[in-house]
């Protein structure tokens, strides 16, 4: 984490638009900001979805998309610019400046990637700002121009954004992790990485059945960052993958890299096994 002062900033943006489809950013960019639904419809599995004409029109903080579908055979990626997000169902990504970097997205349905079927999906780009076109250049005193509501804040510690109630979950070196479950009935998990701000989020009942994954790349070249957000009660066994997976806290698990479809199982207090397919690469 760069900074508090950026981690609040940029959490803000992303919890704000989830709440309310409105979010707040920093002195540079009008003080209001909306999102623009660019693709709203039935989608095939495993295509590509671009950017239309029409959102070309505005500048952006962020994109955001979901598909209708449940379980956790589904994985839905954004992309701004290079950077990605991918979750269950859902994913986001903020990179709390104004950008013309183009979006996209995708879906696939990981048990057979090839199989043509098609399911409801929306992309859309997010923090558009109200006054049209923006420069797409990072203004380099926007962190320093946040303010910090939360300085020094702590494994367990709870902040207040867009009227939501986000409790820290871990942090590592690269990231910090926080989570809340909203009035829509889903669990977010949400990864600050100080130059960005990844999410993922599932309905609560899947939540409580397999936990909460986010996949994410700031598109460097860098290996995906991936992390579980594991169910009440519930503790992982990693022997069956390859992946080096790290528990920074009893509630989130870490790991650096892409695999195919590994497999973790989740063990419960009494017994109870669940197995979760890990998220596929998402390039």
């Amino acid at each position: 984490m760069k900074s508090s002062a950026r981690t609040n900033r940029s959490v803000l943006l992303l919890i704000s638009l989830a709440v309310s489809s409105l979010l707040v950013v920093a002195t540079e960019a009008p003080s209001t900001a909306a999102t623009y639904t660019w693709f709203q419809g039935k989608a095939q599995n495993n295509r590509m979805l671009y950017e239309t004409n029409g959102a070309r029109q505005f500048s952006r903080t962020g994109v955001a998309g979901s598909v209708k579908a449940t379980g956790n055979a589904f994985r839905m990626t954004v992309w701004i610019g290079s950077a990605s997000s991918t979750g269950r169902i859902s994913a986001q990504i903020d990179l709390g400046y104004l950008t013309t970097k183009a979006t996209k997205a995708r879906w696939v349905f990981d048990v057979d990637p090839t199989d043509p079927g098609k399911l409801e999906a929306g992309v859309c780009l997010t923090g558009v700002s109200s006054g049209g076109m923006r420069s797409s250049s990072e203004p380099s005193a926007m962190a320093d121009a946040a303010k910090s509501t939360v300085p020094g804040a702590e494994l367990g510690s709870v902040i207040t954004l867009g009227g939501q109630a986000l409790r820290m979950v871990g942090k590592t070196p690269e990231a910090t992790y926080w989570t809340y479950g909203d009035d829509a009935g889903q669990q977010h998990l949400v990864a600050d990485f100080g130059s960005y701000v990844a999410s993922a989020a599932v309905p609560v009942a899947e939540y409580l059945a397999s936990g909460v994954e986010l996949v994410s790349n700031a598109g460097r070249g860098e290996q995906d960052r991936r992390a579980i957000l594991l169910p009440p009660g519930f503790t992982v066994q990693t022997e069956h993958t390859s992946l080096d997976f790290e528990h920074v806290s009893s509630e989130l698990i870490t790991a650096t890299g892409s695999s195919e479809n590994e497999r973790l199982d989740l063990v419960g207090k009494d017994g109870t096994l669940a197995a979760v397919r890990t998220l596929a690469p998402v390039s």
